[in-house]
């Protein structure tokens, strides 16, 4: 059978009420997240100030939220968006659906915040929620995609009548509404006119539309002259429209219903409530008929009147002559009265209007009704459906009176969220609780979750394999809201007097009471794992226990949901090294396998691999060789001690020589330990271990205790990071090792030592010995070896000792090289009952920074315009510093330039010199001969030309740098940057305001440029003029 998952009901009994207050309003609630919308009226009464408050939990995937917006099905762009915290949000307009605020960022992490926007003022808002996550291969999907967008409406308000001009068409919009209420429909009322209006008025007709609780619309024709372009009539009609407005509410002396008046004969006729002016009504949710239609609560909807007043009775109406209507029974206000004006964009008023509580209304007539023909319109009245007395889901007839027939309209009133049946798993066993592979499941089946009556219902539950009824059943009714449908909890009652099932029984049945209740049914079932082959299956170990339940009734048919426990292993696995024990000459490793068990057991054919590794095998615990065998037995007994597993056994079998199964014949239904030894013999001072039982199980390790002899390693220089002063840069270094001061008793040692950046002394190493704590050193020249090379030498001694050992040698570094690092390394191994360790000690220092002085250098450079060269001038030691050998200034010439052969050396006097050398060779300038050790300082003047097609002056910069070298001093340089021509050389403008004069001065060729042909234009001037005669 399929589970049908949501069945719709209906019912009858609905009002649809005019909303008057602003509460939050629920967009979503799941595991995904939360968002709730509210509003408010802004300060300038025309527009509707929205706050969304939302969470988001945490996800796996990247996410991020967003909502779209409709209104009458028309979409909303929103304005002022803004959020707390700030920039979470932007307008995507590039859907191409429908523009949606949404995060600027997707994550993951979970969040909250408050998003901010702004609207015109509508009578509803329509959001639809969206959550995008973000696959690893780039695409997206909505998480919300499924769910139905939250309409908001907004109560109708009262609003300033304004004026307008027109030429060919006069226009207003007026909303009227509940003083209490401040939301206001005049936007979507606008719209809905100008769509009707569209298909009635001409260039000879007045439109005029007003909203009570919504809107309503009027036409009329006019006199020829009102209709007119001319501005001068217009300005007629505003006055005709003042003038109409301080005489609306003037009446004649009796005030008569129009449907007594002559020519009412031609009014339409509802067979029901007689003559009338409607001619025909809708009712409407966003903009849909909801005849035939599914609503529900909270939804809002539209009622909407087309009216108009037949020629032969206008001509008979007076001011103050009414007509009286009824809405609906099911339709509504709030408030004790709701009134308004019927007028035009030019404040023509034709009438006013009041609807009472009790929903009859009235429309009163003014002088402007006699005064125009063809009048005609629209009435909109907005409303929200809430719940009455007698609710029942289904269908319900909506008459609306006063019109033709009196037109009836039948929605399907729908409860959110029914369900005819459903099943879920209410509590069960958990896995570390299983026992011999027995559980216990709690089940909930709920029937008639709808509202709505359900005749000779019947329930039959069958149980699964493996199952038999345990206990506890009850029954409990509960009433179902209309408004979500959720079970009312205060609504409970026990059923009594129902039967208990007889365990034997596989099927549970009950007859249910005939009723709209709902009913919660609970009960206990045993299950038997055993009986399930994927429980028994090594590698699968689950269980998927499945309940189906079957609902008939009249009204449903045959409706089915099931539910399904899940009940799987929880079982673990580790190994442990719990140490290595010395037998006698043997070394002995311990290991433990420790086994956990918890959820289902551990079926028929159930292994376990041991590996062991470095050649190890296995022993007792004496260190001694044990075959397959006889380890069984032991391993047999910690299997089933303290009665354990108990008629379950152990098999161990050998796959090679490392590897080793264990295998359960009868399956695993308990916790257990066992222990293992393996021998450690060889040189390897760590032994490993490993487990595995269905890709689970970890490696273990055993270790040797390790000797504690150590290494220590120092240097005449100072410790590790130690930057030498000047004075101990002498190149030299002398090195101290010091192996085992703890004294252990170890087999032998060797130290390996390595240099960088430095050379060995080979003929200065000593090798002295302390025996004892404080005893005095002795050098030593026998039992080790050494071998050298430039950078490293390796050290062994080869005789059993408890002594330790002073290394001392000398090296070299070269001294003129600048923040050298000078590293020594030692590598020191030592063996003990023939197994090796080892230990590292490191020594470094490093050379003093460059300590030279440097001889300073400026350079600068001007421009000439006029022959299009550049003078550079280059200062050298200024800072008086004697000069070393072969000293050399190099000046390399800018690309784009040529060197005009011109150098000259000055002195500080500015007096030329002569000692010194210069060439200009493949681009470069060189100037030689500075005096070894004097401190004079020179300036260098020469020329260069810069390069232009047709010669014309040269624009942008150039670069150039000069350099400085000896063999006493640090190399030094100098940068210099010439800029060419800019535009304020060629022209200037300043500006100076005086009043509403503006004095304007322009500078031509300020910076003095060789310029032919200069011609001066000044344009693009905005909103200002010209006054020749300043012009000088």
């Amino acid at each position: 059978m399929t589970l049908i998952p949501f069945i719709n009901y209906f019912a009858t009994g609905v009002e649809a009420v005019a909303a008057t207050t602003n509460s939050e309003t629920k967009i979503f609630e799941n595991q995904y997240g939360t968002a709730k919308v509210s509003y408010s009226e802004d300060n300038d009464q025309k527009h509707l100030d929205w706050t969304i408050e939302y969470s988001k939990s945490s996800s796996e995937l990247a996410r991020q939220v967003g909502f779209s917006l409709t209104s009458a099905n028309q979409k909303i762009i929103p304005e002022n968006i803004s959020s707390d915290p700030s920039n979470l949000f932007s307008l995507d307009t590039t859907s191409e659906n429908q523009p949606a605020i949404i995060q600027t960022k997707a994550t993951k992490d979970a969040s909250q915040g408050k998003l901010f926007f702004q609207t015109d003022y509508i009578t509803s808002l329509s959001i639809q929620a969206l959550e995008n996550e973000f696959q690893t291969d780039g695409t997206k999907n909505d998480l919300l995609a499924g769910q139905e967008p939250v309409t908001v409406s907004i109560p109708a308000k009262e609003t300033q009548i304004t004026e307008s001009k027109t030429s060919t068409t006069n226009s207003m919009n007026t909303s009227v509404t509940d003083p209490t209420t401040e939301a206001s429909h005049a936007a979507l009322v606008s719209d809905s006119s100008k769509q009707i209006m569209s298909k009635t008025t001409t260039t000879n007709q007045t439109t005029t539309s007003t909203s009570a609780t919504g809107s309503t619309s009027t036409t009329s024709g006019t006199k020829a002259q009102e209709a007119t372009t001319d501005t001068k009539q217009v300005v007629k009609v505003k006055h005709r429209a003042r003038v109409a407005s301080a005489a609306a509410n003037e009446t004649t002396d009796a005030a008569r219903d129009i449907t007594t008046l002559t020519g009412s004969n031609k009014m339409a006729v509802s067979t029901t409530d007689g003559k009338t002016i409607f001619d025909s009504a809708t009712l409407t949710k966003d903009g849909q008929s909801i005849d035939q239609a599914d609503i529900q609560l909270n939804d809002n909807l539209l009622l909407q009147y087309n009216w108009s007043l037949p020629e032969a009775l206008r001509k008979n109406i007076k001011a103050g002559d009414y007509f009286n209507f009824k809405l609906p029974d099911k339709f509504t206000i709030v408030a004790e009265t709701l009134s308004g004006n019927l007028s035009d964009s030019n404040g023509n008023i034709f009438g006013t209007f009041t609807i009472n509580k009790d929903g009859t209304a009235k429309i009163t007539f003014t002088k402007a009704v006699e005064a125009n023909s063809g009048v005609k319109g629209t009435l909109n009245i907005s409303g929200v459906v809430k719940e009455s007395q007698n609710d029942n889901p289904g269908k319900t007839e909506i008459t609306i009176p006063f019109t033709d027939d009196d037109k009836i309209i039948v929605p399907n009133i729908k409860v959110p969220n029914a369900k005819a049946l459903s099943k879920r798993v209410v509590s069960q066993t958990d896995n570390k609780d299983i026992k011999n592979n027995q559980a216990v499941v709690t089940w909930e089946i709920v029937a008639n979750q709808t509202d709505s009556m359900m005749t000779n219902g019947i329930l039959t539950d069958t149980l699964p394999s493996g199952t038999t009824y345990k206990g506890n059943l009850k029954v409990v009714s509960y009433d179902v809201s209309l408004t979500d449908g959720s079970l009312i909890q205060n609504s409970a009652q026990l059923i009594e007097g129902i039967a208990e099932p007889d365990t034997k029984d596989k099927e549970i049945k009950l007859n249910l009471p005939t009723s709209k209740k709902a009913y919660v049914i609970t009960f206990d079932t045993d299950v038997d794992l055993n009986q399930y082959p994927s429980a028994l299956d090594p590698k699968d170990l689950t269980a998927k226990v499945k309940n189906s339940a079957k609902l008939t009734s009249k009204e449903t048919g045959d409706v089915t949901a099931d539910a399904t426990a899940t009940f799987g292993s929880a079982s673990s696995i580790r190994k442990s090294g719990t140490g290595i024990t010395q037998v006698g000459n043997t070394s002995v490793a311990n290991w433990k396998i420790s086994f956990a068990k918890a959820g289902i057991d551990l079926p028929i054919g159930t292994k376990f691999v041991d590996q062991i590794g470095q050649s190890q095998s296995l022993t007792d615990e004496k260190g001694n060789a044990v075959n397959e065998k006889n380890l069984q037995k032991l391993l047999q007994a910690e299997f089933t001690v303290d009665g354990r597993n108990k008629g379950k056994t152990i098999s161990l079998t050998k796959d090679s020589d490392q590897t080793y199964s264990l295998v359960f014949p009868q399956g695993i239904s308990d916790s257990f330990d066992l222990i293992l030894y393996t021998s450690a013999t060889g040189a390897d001072t760590s032994y490993s271990n490993k487990i595995n039982w269905n890709n689970n199980g970890n490696e273990a390790k055993n270790e040797f205790p390790r000797p504690n002899s150590g290494i220590v390693k120092t240097s005449d220089k100072g410790n590790n990071g130690t930057i030498l002063s000047t004075d101990k840069n002498d190149g030299k270094v002398i090195w101290t090792i010091k192996v085992n001061s703890e004294h252990t008793s170890i087999d032998s040692w060797q130290v390996v030592d390595t240099l960088k950046n430095a050379k060995y002394n080979k003929d200065d190493i000593k090798i002295e010995e302390v025996e004892k704590s404080g005893s005095t050193p002795k050098e030593v020249s026998k039992d080790f070896t050494i071998d050298y090379s430039d950078t490293s030498f390796t050290l062994d001694y080869n005789k059993a000792t408890t002594s330790e050992f002073i290394i001392t040698y000398s090296g070299t570094y070269d001294a003129t090289k600048w923040d050298q690092v000078i590293s020594n390394t030692a590598d020191y191994y030592y063996t003990q009952n023939k197994k090796t360790w080892s230990n590292k000690a490191n020594n470094e220092f490093k050379t003093p920074g460059d300590q030279r002085q440097m001889i300073s250098l400026s350079k600068g450079g001007t421009y000439n315009a006029v022959n299009n060269t550049v003078g550079w001038e280059i200062n050298v030691n200024t800072g008086n510093v004697p000069y070393g050998k072969n000293g050399t200034l190099t000046d390399k010439i800018p690309a784009d330039q040529t060197y005009n052969n011109d150098v000259k050396v000055e002195d500080s006097s500015g007096k030329e010199v002569t000692g010194l050398k210069t060439e200009y060779k493949d681009g470069t300038l060189t100037v030689s001969g500075f005096p070894v050790g004097e401190k004079d300082n020179y300036k260098i003047v020469f020329t260069t030309k810069v390069t232009t097609q047709n010669n014309k002056l040269a624009v942008g910069s150039a670069k150039n740098t000069a350099k400085y070298q000896d063999d006493l001093n640090k190399p030094s340089s100098a940068e210099a940057t010439v800029e060419y021509t800019k535009n304020e050389n060629y022209v200037s403008k300043t500006a100076e305001r005086n009043s509403n004069t503006v004095h304007y001065t322009v500078k031509v060729n300020p910076g003095k440029l060789p310029l032919k042909n200069v011609r001066l234009v000044d344009s693009d001037w905005k909103y200002l003029k010209m006054l020749p005669e300043t012009l000088r």
